[in-house]
């Protein structure tokens, strides 16, 4: 199973590459190629939240793993959006710190990658062993990222209409359903349906 996430994803990433090196994406293709990165980091995340949830739902353990796999995997592919931004700009930092002041979907972005950084550093036993209590809570800082990733999304888009308005609804779903009293409900009402279907 993490074989075949991990494939799909790398299929996936490099696909889209591949495609904007071709042509396919039009004259923009390297801003193309960036914004379809960021989705499929953005995917690998909100699939990371469900992963729990979905182990209750259909107490299947064995996907416990995937949390870790595809929260790596996210943040690997915001690091690629990073860069491919950064080479749109020519690795001009200058030129980076003046869209900072005049683009706010950047900060947002920015310090998303900034706090999925130290997620990804002490994502390891030792790490979780060293910090403790301190570990979960920074971990919990997840939930902060999800957020300020969809108002990325949704300022980088100049929202015009509520239907661009999507992200959030997909990840007020996603923490909605993570509440431990949500859960306990979901749980309770898929086992009824189980039962139903085994008499």
């Amino acid at each position: 199973m993490r074989t075949f996430v991990f494939l799909s994803f790398l299929i996936l990433t490099l696909g889209t590459i591949l495609a904007g090196l071709v042509g396919y994406y039009g004259p923009d293709a390297l801003v193309e190629t960036q914004r379809w990165i960021g989705w499929i980091g953005f995917a690998a995340i909100l699939l990371s939240l469900s992963i729990q949830p979905l182990m209750h739902f259909f107490q299947a353990k064995r996907l416990w793993p995937l949390k870790r796999d595809l929260g790596l995997i996210g943040f690997c592919l915001c690091v690629v959006h990073f860069l491919f931004y950064h080479i749109d700009h020519q690795l001009d930092v200058s030129s980076l710190m003046e869209d900072l002041l005049h683009r706010r979907h950047l900060s947002f972005g920015l310090l998303a990658l900034f706090i999925l950084s130290l997620l990804a550093i002490t994502s390891n036993k030792r790490s979780q062993k060293a910090l403790g209590v301190r570990w979960k809570q920074l971990h919990r800082s997840v939930y902060l990222v999800i957020i300020l990733l969809a108002i990325h999304i949704i300022l980088s888009k100049k929202v015009t209409v509520i239907f661009d308005l999507w992200p959030i609804l997909v990840v007020t779903l996603v923490l909605l359903v993570r509440l431990q009293s949500v859960k306990s409900r979901v749980v309770r009402f898929v086992q009824a349906l189980t039962r139903k279907k085994t008499l």
